[in-house]
């Protein structure tokens, strides 16, 4: 593959490092129709001119860029004092009950609503958010900063989305579109480009994952809750139930296996939305608040896909999703314990992962162990 040698200098310059021939590789956004569906892929673009230099000026860096994304964190709202990492007044740090596997990078998650302004939550499965409303993602893998993602709503019906890399002593953090592979701690850490983000986040009616009803009132929720946005007046539409409980399925092994493929698959390619990838397969994985409430989980529209059911397109014709008591024959366990780089189609999650969960696959695995067979599935396999 040839390499831009605009896109060596500015990443250079976000993180010092040495450069070997082999060693800068990009990734693959596969996956456009996601696990289920037959789908090709497209190339992270390896073109990149680099941003010119500033003196530090931010309202420079903002009039300069024609999606008013500076080219320093510094100058993008999320620190009062970025040296000392203090956070902007409105920033709301949060941490959803279940996290999206990034393998096994830690997590900081923030929001800014703009002044006076509510999340729109007439639908509660649909919120929408203010215009001018901030998210930023932190990743740090092996306890070093990586990046930063910054997402902003210009308009009703449109995100603007960058990412900051972050040099090796924290000291700054610039901004790179294009996607790269990096150093961080001894770890091959991948940035992918604003493209790849969307293949995710456009399965959400408003581009957000994290920050669900669900997610926020999930007991293992953290920081800005459900509760929270309700005591603060920040719903429209405030729910009358704040915390919610994923009930079992006689198995006991359920709750967890449940509440991680909703955030891995469910608000991202596995709903109903006019934009999820997946949505062909009729394979849903988001969960619905109204079953939460520590119900068996039994009889709810998650288990009714996934259980001895066949995947519905021929790229995995004569295979079913999940085979009680046959993890080895489970389309699902095959999928999240694969990774094969840059064809997402044939992994789970399909992007930006090279390893595999190896947490949440022995616990699906010990899930689908302890299932009873149902009509179609005999001890001796499916029937």
């Amino acid at each position: 593959m040839v390499r831009s040698r605009a896109l060596f200098k500015v990443l250079s310059a976000a993180r010092p490092f040495a450069i070997s021939a082999g060693f800068i590789a990009f990734a693959f956004a596969g996956c456009t129709r996601s696990h289920d569906v037959a789908a090709g892929g497209f190339e992270i673009p390896i073109e990149y001119e680099p941003p010119p230099k500033y003196n530090g000026n931010c309202e420079e860096q903002i009039d300069a860029r024609q999606d008013a994304m500076p080219t320093q964190l510094e100058c993008a709202g999320l620190y009062s004092d970025f040296k000392a990492k203090k956070l902007a007044k409105g920033v709301m740090p949060y941490a959803p009950a279940y996290k999206f596997w990034s393998d096994g990078a830690d997590k900081s998650r923030f929001l800014q609503l703009p002044e006076d302004e509510q999340i729109d939550t007439s639908d509660p499965r649909k919120w929408r958010f203010p215009v001018g409303t901030r998210f930023w993602k932190e990743f740090q893998q092996n306890g070093e900063r990586a990046e930063t993602r910054l997402y902003k709503k210009d308009r009703s019906d449109h995100w603007v989305k960058t990412t900051y890399v972050w040099n090796e002593d924290g000291k700054k953090a610039v901004r790179v579109d294009s996607g790269m592979m990096m150093p961080v701690n001894g770890f091959d850490y991948e940035v992918p480009n604003a493209g790849t983000c969307d293949d995710c986040h456009d399965g959400s009616p408003d581009n957000v994952l994290g920050f669900e009803m669900i997610s926020l009132g999930l007991p293992n929720a953290e920081g800005t809750t459900l509760q929270d946005l309700v005591d603060d007046d920040l719903l429209s539409d405030p729910p009358e139930k704040t915390s919610f409980e994923i009930g079992d399925d006689g198995t006991g092994k359920a709750r967890e296996v449940l509440g991680w493929l909703h955030i891995n698959c469910g608000t991202t390619c596995h709903n109903d939305g006019v934009n999820s990838k997946a949505r062909e397969t009729d394979l849903r994985m988001k969960l619905k608040w109204e079953d939460l409430d520590g119900r068996a989980m039994n009889d709810t529209e998650v288990l009714k896909n996934l259980i001895d059911v066949p995947a519905k397109t021929t790229q995995w014709q004569g295979q079913k999703r999940i085979v009680p008591g046959k993890p080895e024959e489970s389309l699902l366990y095959t999928l999240i314990t694969t990774r094969l780089g840059v064809d997402g189609n044939k992994q789970m999650p399909p992007l930006v992962t090279r390893l595999v969960d190896e947490e949440h696959a022995n616990l699906i695995k010990e899930w689908i162990l302890a299932l009873k067979p149902t009509s179609g599935t005999t001890a001796e396999g499916p029937q």
